[in-house]
């Protein structure tokens, strides 16, 4: 065997991997990853020597495929987390940026939803101020036209 045909076996092992998580088949996962490891170990004890275009360019998909396997690893992983907070009731609502707590005491204080921004037209477009009551009259504050 050379060091060629081995990262092939490499990277149909990965093929197989991301095939069995896609199916979330366990048993296939298995066979395919001992085959993975099995063929690891063909390559490594083929030695290191220098590797021409072609191994290298081998070396690169199989290190791709290995990413995929770990991101959908990873994103199995938070899944699962995910749901197990929401079913022990330890999963808080997200949003970035923004203090739940404060518009919660406002809620319960009688008012509910979140506070108006800004005054609308008719139309929807949102109520300029301007300083002097018009554009171009007064001082321009923070506003690009």
């Amino acid at each position: 065997m050379t060091r060629r045909d081995a990262l092939i076996g490499v990277i149909e092992s990965l093929h197989a991997e991301i095939a069995a998580l896609k199916a979330n088949d366990i048993a296939g996962l298995e066979r395919a990853t001992s085959d993975k490891l099995a063929a690891i170990d063909s390559v490594a004890r083929l030695g290191t020597g220098p590797a021409g275009p072609e191994l290298r360019e081998l070396a690169e998909e199989a290190n791709r495929l290995n990413e995929t396997c770990r991101i959908y690893v990873n994103l199995m992983a938070a899944n699962v987390r995910r749901r197990l907070q929401v079913l022990t009731g330890e999963a808080g609502t997200f949003c970035a940026g923004t203090d739940l707590g404060t518009q919660q005491t406002d809620n319960n204080a009688g008012r509910s939803g979140r506070p108006r921004t800004a005054t609308r037209f008719r139309d929807g477009h949102p109520q300029r101020r301007w300083p002097g009551g018009e554009p171009g009259h007064g001082r321009f504050v923070g506003l690009h036209q």
